[in-house]
């Protein structure tokens, strides 16, 4: 036989003891418990699917149960299903006669019917009538109902002369593991599938904290395009005197601190990478302020400068500068350099620089980090 069903309750009936351990003994795979209809079927595969009623064709399974044809008989390939909870699996095509109608069209339904009191799951077809719409199916399981739970396969439209057209109506079953609402929209499929660079983007933050900065040093030296670069005067200090913990970078011109990120981002998906410098005076009054930012990819090779650390990449490197007064005690976000897409894009290391130049001499301020904005995958 080439369908077959599980788990029935009968001792002897219908599938319940078509799958035999022992053919002598006659023992096959049923549950036996007149009492209830199955019950394991019933409620606790229905409940382990966690599908849509728990019912339709299984993908990828054998042929998937297409029905084909244009004249009687139509056939029903191979494949599995899952029937109110129980497992259902053909693994020969099966031919269903169709008779060709009198005096009009006829619309049929081709369906897998699980019958409690045959204790089966068969293919079955169920007659219109002639002229008239496609006839209804049957989802009534036991105890409380009639004991036919109907799954739709297709419809069939059958002309006074045989000839048959076959539309697919097959519902596919769904279980837990399906994405959830909203999760892809519809504008992302192409070709009826999605890819993965389709996925939901947002504006997303990675922020780098004072503790991921590094001073930059007296004696070294920072080229921030392929003609001009920065000496740095004095190295600034980590510490919070008057306020929060961070770099204090003192009146001397050109005190900085540096901090090394690798871009893209894993979640990054497109457009430039802006930043923001936070940071909090460190005084009691307001302070006049100077900040210039840099970033820079680096290759880590070639002819070095100063320091080997610092060979700069073909067109790799873009500087910002913001100036005004500060407010006292204030914490301040400062706009600073913009990662243009093309350089975001490298797989090479970025590096920043961000340097203070105080006009009055006298005060000075603490860095507290670098905030990076981008659009990132969900």
């Amino acid at each position: 036989m080439t369908q077959r069903s599980f788990h029935w309750n009968a001792a002897s009936l219908g599938d319940a003891d078509l799958l035999t351990v022992n053919a002598a003994d006659g023992i096959g795979f049923r549950l036996a418990n007149s009492d209830y209809e199955s019950p394991f079927v019933d409620r606790g595969m229905r409940m382990l699917y966690n599908g849509d009623e728990d019912r339709g064709v299984l993908t990828n399974w054998l042929n998937e149960l297409a029905v084909t044809g244009v004249a009687t008989p139509v056939a029903v390939d191979t494949g599995g299903a899952v029937v109110y909870g129980m497992p259902y699996e053909n693994t020969a095509a099966v031919n269903v006669a169709v008779p060709a109608p009198t005096n009009d069209t006829r619309q049929d339904y081709i369906v897998l019917r699980r019958n409690w009191a045959d204790q089966e799951i068969r293919i079955t077809r169920i007659a219109g009538v002639e002229g008239g719409s496609i006839p209804a199916i049957t989802q009534s399981p036991a105890p409380a109902g009639t004991g036919i739970y109907d799954v739709p396969l297709a419809t069939l439209s059958t002309t006074t002369g045989g000839v048959i057209t076959v539309t697919d109506a097959r519902e596919y079953c769904l279980f837990g593991g399906e994405p959830g609402d909203d999760s892809m929209d519809t504008a992302q499929l192409t070709n009826d599938s999605i890819d993965w660079a389709d996925r939901e983007t947002r504006t997303k933050r990675y922020f780098l904290g004072g503790g991921c900065l590094e001073p930059w040093t007296a004696a070294g030296i920072f080229w921030y395009n392929y003609t001009s670069y920065l000496t740095s005067t004095a190295a600034p200090t980590w510490g919070g005197a008057a306020n929060t913990e961070g770099w204090q970078i003192n009146a001397a011109t050109y005190e900085g601190v540096i901090g090394r990120l690798s871009t893209p981002f894993p979640d990054w998906a497109s457009g430039a990478i802006a930043s923001y410098i936070w940071w909090v005076p460190n005084s009691a009054v307001a302070s006049t302020y100077y900040i210039r930012s840099v970033a820079q990819a680096h290759t880590f090779s070639g002819a070095p400068f100063t320091d080997p650390r610092y060979a700069l990449a073909t067109s790799g490197y873009t500087s910002v500068y913001q100036s005004g007064t500060s407010v006292q005690h204030q914490l301040q976000r400062t706009t600073g350099f913009t990662i243009p897409a093309s350089y975001a894009a490298m797989t090479l290391d970025t590096e920043y620089l961000a340097f203070w130049y105080n006009s009055a001499g006298v005060e000075d301020i603490n860095i507290l980090g670098v905030e990076f904005v981008y659009t990132g995958y969900v």
